[in-house]
């Protein structure tokens, strides 16, 4: 589709590697993968990143599930549960509509920190016409202003609503999907505030967990996100300010503990029937 560079910005995970095979399936393999480690994206203490460093995040979140409550245990395992479903439904419907390319053959680093000065200086290097960002930590201003053509985010929701962190986990927690869905933006200092290339409605119902909508919307950006990069580098989309929004965008801490049992019990209840 192009010659174009793209440096492909996201996480380790499984929509994260379909994502990749198919930018290539489209004729535009990216020429790096940057993965930001997914611990490193959550705001822990000093003391907690040290010792999550020398023990890993598996030992040290088992040790802190042994003081949570049974509730949060629950929850937690509940999570996990709907994870697990939501990532094989995501898989099979990939495949079924064609969205899976081979793997792809190009240099991936992972880092701590996407915009940590050596990652910075790795994308330099590689000298992007594009980043495709999916699932990452907000980026500084030298990253977005290294590619010609800018920085495009796909955000799961209908901007400006539910700007931040983890969109799919307030929609349910507040059984309102009426912004539910995907958009393209360009990427600017502020948060989720970038000019809109597309937007696609998700049109799903009541009751889906957050785990579930998160898979429709990945199987939505898997078949759009390329396309939408080929038509913006070709200059085929005149980007859309954002209408006005003055809510406060959702950060990581805002997921505590009791909000993450609160939906658990809302989406139980709403699927357990009467």
């Amino acid at each position: 589709m192009t010659m174009a560079s793209i440096v492909i910005l996201s996480h380790r995970s499984l929509a994260t590697d379909l994502l990749v095979r198919r930018f290539a399936q489209e004729g535009m393999a990216p020429s790096l993968v940057v993965l930001e480690e997914a611990a490193t994206m959550v705001p822990y203490r000093r003391s907690s990143r040290i010792a999550r460093r020398w023990l890993g995040d598996d030992t040290i979140n088992r040790i802190l599930r042994l003081r949570l409550s049974l509730a949060a245990r629950a929850a937690l395992r509940w999570e996990q549960v709907a994870k697990t479903e939501a990532d094989a439904f995501l898989l099979k419907e990939a495949e079924d509509r064609n969205l899976i390319g081979e793997p792809v053959d190009c240099p991936v680093i992972i880092t701590e920190s996407i915009n940590a000065p050596s990652t910075v200086q790795r994308i330099r290097l590689a000298k992007p016409d594009l980043l495709i960002v999916f699932g990452t930590r907000l980026l500084r201003s030298k990253l977005i202003s290294l590619p010609r053509h800018g920085a495009i985010n796909m955000h799961s929701s209908l901007l400006p609503f539910n700007r931040g962190s983890m969109p799919e986990f307030w929609q349910c927690m507040h059984g309102d999907l009426t912004h539910a869905g995907v958009t393209f933006h360009l990427i600017n200092a502020a948060v989720d505030a970038g000019d809109i290339l597309q937007q696609l409605p998700a049109r799903q119902q009541w009751p889906v967990t957050p785990q579930q909508l998160r898979a429709v919307n990945v199987l939505m950006t898997l078949k759009a996100y390329p396309e939408v990069a080929g038509r913006w580098l070709q200059g085929l989309i005149t980007p859309q300010p954002q209408p006005a929004n003055s809510t406060p965008p959702h950060r990581l801490r805002d997921l505590t503990v009791e909000r993450r049992i609160e939906i658990w019990h809302k989406c139980r209840s709403a699927t357990s029937g009467p």
